[in-house]
């Protein structure tokens, strides 16, 4: 469906935790160069990027090719 993270890497607006699937739970949140991220124990990482707001991804990988497409830009 629309919105849905998709195993290719794409991202969807996150997801305040009230709406997390079932049994999903925040395994780390914290700041890595002044990035907020959120992990959550289905592999799926939330960052918050200054002037996108926050951005779930399906994975670490999927996060990685947006900050690396972000800084090619």
């Amino acid at each position: 469906p629309a919105g849905q993270a998709e195993a290719s890497g794409e991202s969807e607006t996150a997801k305040p935790p009230d709406e997390l699937p079932p049994g999903v739970t925040v395994l780390r949140s914290g700041n890595v160069d002044g990035m907020a991220y959120t992990l959550y124990s289905d592999g799926s990482i939330e960052a918050q990027f200054a002037g996108e707001g926050p951005i779930r991804f399906a994975s670490f990988a999927a996060l990685k090719a947006h900050v690396e497409q972000q800084q090619s830009q």
